[in-house]
């Protein structure tokens, strides 16, 4: 499943569908999915495939487009996980994250019309791969999802007035599709 998504590469450059990643990234990576395999909690989460990272499109109001792509989703059990690596796992603050993860509750359940869990699974990029999970209580995903939606009024009825018209971004891709903002 890793080489559908990824490839490893001396350094990253040039032209290739497939996500750079060099040497010392693709250690990370085996430490992480090591750490991933080892505790049993994550038994649960089907990380081994592509297919599981959906990229959601969408048009907020008819004005302002977004994608993301979601580490996992699982549509039977209504749980989105997303996975952070940290240098130090006793720094790591998971709500540096929630804006991101309410973003990615809010496009899912726009496409969906049901409401999804949110899961964040962190793994310190030590030698030690540790891990912890947190599970954002639907509460306090609700009140982030009303201040996003505060801080889109503005943009949408600066777009509406003409006065907004944004440049092309460095994650803007041929579509005008922005990455999910964080």
């Amino acid at each position: 499943a890793f080489a559908e998504g990824y490839e490893v590469v001396k350094r990253r450059g040039g032209d290739s569908p497939k996500i750079q990643l060099t040497l010392g990234q693709k250690q990370v990576f085996d430490g992480m999915l090591r750490e991933l395999k080892r505790q049993p909690i994550f038994k649960k989460y089907n990380f081994q495939s592509s297919n599981n990272q959906p990229v959601l499109r969408l048009e907020l109001e008819g004005e302002v487009k977004v994608k993301a792509r979601l580490d996992n989703l699982d549509d039977k059990r209504l749980i989105i996980t997303d996975i952070k690596t940290t240098k130090s796992i006793s720094k790591f603050d998971p709500f540096m994250y929630i804006s991101q993860m309410t973003w990615y509750r809010k496009l899912v359940r726009r496409l969906t019309g049901k409401t999804y869990q949110v899961h964040l699974i962190v793994v310190d990029k030590s030698d030690e791969f540790r891990s912890r999970f947190y599970l954002f209580h639907e509460a306090t995903l609700d009140l982030y999802e009303s201040q996003l939606d505060e801080a889109l009024v503005p943009l949408l009825f600066a777009r509406q007035a003409g006065n907004y018209l944004p440049e092309k971004l460095e994650n803007e891709d041929e579509n005008g599709l922005h990455s999910c903002p964080v």
